[in-house]
């Protein structure tokens, strides 16, 4: 177990060194705790710390942003919803869903719902507030405007549903164990969800830009997305070097994320992530390595010339290495199976997967 973790760790460092083609800038250092989740309402991003039970805001007009502590006391806060003043919030640990009016002079949670399954993820349409129960695999909903709310089922036999997203009469789940993205429509008394996206790596994050489905993969370490109106389509990597992203919001045409691993967090913001490029363009100009996996040949595409490769396994060492001529590829049929890392003497690194 010990070797296990060095090697997680040591390409976790690799990893995070790997080169990538768009910056980011971090607005929020070292936050103490585990941020896992945050919504903003345009000026404010509110996060959480799940182990400190607390949830914290910053002002995005400030420069440098300041935190501010909003609630304190809570148990494992995930998940939050905003609506005007009133901010609700998922306690994990808790069982229950709670309130808070942050227009009072005096700001304390009150209990909204109680009594859940360990309660994960929250959002809001119009006046039903969403919520998912990951080890009861379900999805239910409840009216705010009830003093009593009364949840009713809306998805079940779901893989640790975490959060999830509005679109229209559609309702978009992330199912973390299960590596998905799932939908249900609001609109029919099925309970069944259908599966929109297979092969991630631990979604838990996710959000909507109109068609556009953003996903935070945990263990991917990266942004993707895809267009949900497209079946055919793939999924883009909107950046790939982070740290454990989990979650992520819109602010005007810039993309905040929020990263965490070893008890330390960060914010950070990818700007103007959101203005439409032109994909021919960017494609044009993008390496591409397939096939991944493979069981022995990679090919290259986009590569302009030739140049120096690298062949490393994830403890640092060098497999092998040699010259591959522009668009050309590498016979790797003699290394065991297993997970590497190629680097270009361009400076693309990517990693691959041997069968």
């Amino acid at each position: 177990m010990k070797k296990m973790k060095k090697l997680t760790l040591l390409a976790l460092i690799l990893l995070l060194s790997l080169p990538c083609n768009s910056q980011t800038t971090t607005v929020l250092n070292k936050i103490p705790g585990l941020p896992t989740r945050m919504i903003s309402d345009g000026t404010d991003i509110y996060y959480n710390l799940v182990d400190l039970g607390e949830v914290h805001k910053v002002d995005l007009t400030l420069d440098p942003l300041v935190p501010v502590v909003v609630v304190k006391g809570l148990s494992q806060p995930t998940s939050m919803a905003l609506k005007g003043t009133v901010l609700y919030i998922v306690e994990f640990d808790g069982g229950k869903i709670s309130r808070i009016d942050l227009s009072g002079s005096s700001i304390f949670a009150q209990d909204l719902l109680v009594d859940l399954e360990f309660p994960n993820g929250l959002v809001l349409d119009d006046d039903m507030l969403y919520f998912s129960e990951s080890y009861k695999g379900t999805v239910a909903k409840i009216d705010i405007t009830k003093e009593y709310p009364i949840p009713i089922l809306v998805a079940e036999d779901l893989n640790f549903p975490t959060t999830m997203a509005v679109r229209g009469t559609e309702l978009y789940i992330s199912e973390a164990l299960g590596n998905k993205i799932s939908k249900i429509s609001l609109s029919s008394t099925s309970q069944v969800a259908t599966v929109v996206r297979a092969g991630l790596s631990r979604p838990i994050g996710i959000k909507m830009n109109g068609d556009t489905m953003y996903v935070a993969e945990l263990l991917a370490d990266r942004v993707s997305k895809f267009d949900v109106t497209d079946d055919t389509g793939g999924l883009e990597d909107v950046y790939d070097d982070f740290n454990f992203p989990s979650d992520i919001v819109f602010v005007e045409n810039d993309l905040y994320f929020i990263e965490s691993s070893f008890g330390v967090g960060h914010l950070s913001k990818l700007e103007d992530a959101l203005i439409i490029v032109d994909v021919e363009d960017v494609l044009a100009s993008r390496t591409i390595v397939f096939p991944n996996p493979t069981s022995a040949i990679i090919n290259f595409k986009n590569l302009k010339e030739s140049t120096t490769y690298k062949i490393l396994g994830l403890d640092g060492s060098v497999i092998c290495e040699g010259v591959v001529v522009s668009n050309g590829n590498i016979d790797l049929g003699f290394i065991s199976a297993g997970m590497y890392i190629i680097q270009l003497g361009t400076g693309f690194s990517r990693i691959f997967v041997k069968k």
